[in-house]
C-alpha cells in the first residue's frame, strides 16, 4: 500500500525511520536478543483480555504547536505498539471545543493473527509503521478542521465511556493528551487551584463511570504553545485530574505533565 504523508508530518518526524529507531533496544532475562526480546517484554505485561485503546489528543488553540504535536505522536506510537503486541482495538482522535468537535485519525482492530506469539511479534514493526503513517496522513486535515476558540477537556470522558461500552470484553486503556486548560462547559480551569479547590471542583463534575479494570492516563498537563504555565497551575491540574479519574471508578489513574515513552 502506498501512503501520502504530509510535509508537516514529515517535519514532525513521524516516519518509518522514527518507528524503527524506537523499536531498537536490548532485551533482559530469558527474552530473545534485540527487538524481538523487547517486544516479548511488552507482551509479558499484557492483560489477560485484549486491549481497547482510545487516545484523545487536545488540539485546541493553546495546544497547537509543532514540538508538542511531535511529542504526542511519539507517545501515540508507543501506545499503538503495545496495542499491537497485546492485540485489540485502537482508536486515536483529535478534539477541541466539545465532544462534537472531534475527528478520528485511526479506528480499527489491530490484532495480528499468526500461529505463534513470536511470529506475531515479528510482524509488529511493519504493522506499527502502517498505523503511524495513516495517523500522520490524517493529522493535519483533522486538526485544521477543528475550532480553535475553545477547549472542552471534560467532554472527552463521555467518549471514553462510550468506547468502553462498544468493547465490553476488552480492557479499556484510555489516554487523554492535553494541557489541562478548559474554558468551555460548566467547569473551567484557566488558573491556579489549591489542592482543596481542585478536589472540590472534581467532586462537582458529573463524570461518567468507567470499568473497574480500566486505566485512565491524563498526560501533558501544563504543556502549552507559547509561555510556560506557572507551577501552581500545573499542580492544581494534577490534583484535579487525579481526583476526577478516581470519580470515574477506573482501576488505574495517572495525571502527569510528561509521560515516558516506552522504548
Amino acid at each position: 500500500m502506498t501512503f501520502s504523508v504530509s510535509r508537516r508530518a514529515l517535519a514532525l518526524g513521524i516516519t518509518t525511520a522514527v518507528s524503527v529507531g524506537l523499536l531498537a533496544g536490548c532485551s533482559t532475562g530469558a527474552n530473545a536478543p534485540g527487538e524481538l526480546g523487547r517486544l516479548q517484554g511488552i507482551l509479558a505485561d499484557c492483560p489477560d483480555a485484549t486491549l481497547n485503546t482510545f487516545i484523545q489528543l487536545d488540539e485546541s488553540g493553546s495546544a497547537r504547536d509543532a514540538a508538542l504535536a511531535k511529542e504526542r505522536l511519539l507517545l501515540v506510537q508507543s501506545v499503538a505498539e503495545r496495542t499491537l503486541v497485546c492485540g485489540g482495538h485502537l482508536k486515536v482522535s483529535v478534539f477541541s471545543s466539545s465532544s462534537g468537535a472531534i475527528s478520528a485519525l485511526y479506528d480499527g482492530d489491530v490484532t495480528i493473527q499468526t500461529p505463534t506469539e513470536n511470529a506475531r511479534l515479528k510482524r509488529v514493526p511493519n504493522a506499527l509503521n502502517q498505523v503511524m503513517r495513516e495517523i500522520a496522513t490524517a493529522f493535519d486535515p483533522a486538526v485544521e478542521a477543528l475550532p480553535q476558540d475553545g477547549s472542552d477537556v471534560l467532554a472527552a470522558y463521555r467518549l471514553f465511556t462510550e468506547q468502553a461500552a462498544q468493547f465490553p470484553e476488552s480492557r479499556l486503556d484510555a489516554y487523554l493528551l492535553t494541557d489541562g486548560l478548559t474554558n468551555v462547559g460548566p467547569v473551567q480551569i484557566t488558573g491556579a487551584l489549591t489542592e482543596g479547590e481542585a478536589t472540590a471542583l472534581a467532586e462537582q463534575v458529573d463524570v461518567p463511570s468507567l470499568p473497574a479494570d480500566s486505566s485512565l492516563t491524563v498526560a501533558g498537563l501544563g504543556r502549552v504553545a507559547g509561555d510556560p504555565v506557572p507551577s501552581d497551575v500545573i499542580s492544581g491540574e494534577v490534583t484535579f485530574y487525579t481526583a476526577l479519574c478516581e470519580e470515574t471508578g477506573a482501576g488505574t489513574c495517572l495525571a502527569v505533565t510528561d509521560l515516558a515513552v516506552t522504548q
